[in-house]
């Protein structure tokens, strides 16, 4: 709402307010009608150019208002794919966008005819000039229609994991953990392997790896990394919890604790809290978790010597049979 107090309402205050003081200076319907310059069909006046220049600026706002309206009611809905209707409405507004761009062209007597014949010819240098541009536009255009990625869905691109924030025509914006942006131009969604979570579905697997001592039950601590998952609130029974023993490691029995969650974005606050949990739960069954240890052993028959530190053995010793 603040935003579009200051982007809409307003410039639409402020002009009236404009206008009203012009008013008072010099007729504003004679200011109005002033002309500009020829057009083949009339003159372009100033008041035609400030209807099209001010009205065009509204009408954008108006669309994006109501597309920010339409979101906001499709999230407390709560049953619509706001992902999916934020990519749609996307389209709709970059169409009305464009639209309302003709309609200005129209409003001053331009001939689209010779705007498009115009264009068109331009069309190869501009496109050479703005190679990256028009890529990025091209890619936008297709990821909105495909839905190959959407607004809300969780990803990893290039190793960074985030969340989708936006998605525009020219570029997308991927926002963290750490409430960092990151703008991602369109094209590389065509060009590079992205990995989703939560295309499909929203749940995701969470992974901790819990090493025990060799002198503990292995089935007993599988019981226990089980039920302790089971006990925790955000834990899904459906698919279950599952630790397999997966490694006999150098000093420790691994295993991997899977759960899976309803979001997968939380799958790290809740692992954290799964290992504090399973921390407590292998101290009271008397289950060492091991850590590497190295034992040095002196063979028999040598005797040792011992030096200072950086002193050496002194060179009748090193020359000793």
């Amino acid at each position: 709402v603040a935003y579009y107090q200051h982007r809409l309402f307003g410039p639409v205050v402020a002009v009236a307010v404009i206008l009203a003081i012009i008013n008072t200076v010099t007729n504003v319907s004679a200011l109005a009608r002033a002309t500009i310059m020829p057009l083949q069909e009339g003159w372009l006046t100033v008041g035609a150019v400030f209807a099209a220049t001010f009205g065009y600026y509204v009408w954008i706002m108006v669309i994006s208002l109501a597309k920010d309206i339409a979101l906001t009611l499709a999230r407390r809905h709560g049953r619509v794919n706001v992902g999916s209707l934020d990519a749609g409405l996307t389209l709709v507004q970059y169409g009305l966008i464009g639209a309302g761009l003709f309609g200005v062209f129209r409003l001053l007597q331009f001939n689209t005819a010779t705007i498009a014949a115009i264009t068109g010819g331009l069309s190869i240098g501009v496109g050479f000039a703005l190679q990256d541009v028009l890529k990025n536009f091209l890619g936008g255009i297709i990821v909105l229609f495909e839905g190959t990625v959407r607004p809300g869905d969780w990803i990893e691109v290039s190793g960074t994991e985030g969340e989708i924030a936006s998605l525009s025509i020219r570029s997308t914006v991927v926002r963290t953990f750490d409430n960092i942006e990151y703008i991602v131009p369109n094209q590389d969604w065509l060009n590079s392997t992205v990995k989703t979570f939560t295309r499909g579905s929203r749940r995701g697997r969470a992974r901790i790896p819990i090493g025990v001592s060799y002198d503990a039950d292995p089935h007993r601590v599988q019981q226990l990394l089980i039920e302790t998952a089971q006990a925790h609130p955000d834990v899904l029974a459906e698919p279950p919890p599952v630790a397999p023993l997966v490694d006999f490691g150098a000093s420790s029995v691994d295993f991997l604790l899977l759960v899976w969650v309803e979001d997968a974005k939380t799958r790290g606050r809740v692992a954290g809290e799964l290992r504090l949990r399973i921390w407590d739960a292998l101290a009271a069954a008397g289950v060492e978790i091991p850590y590497p240890q190295q034992d040095v052993h002196i063979r028999s028959g040598a005797s040792p010597q011992v030096f200072a530190a950086g002193a050496g053995p002194s060179q009748t010793e090193e020359q000793r049979p």
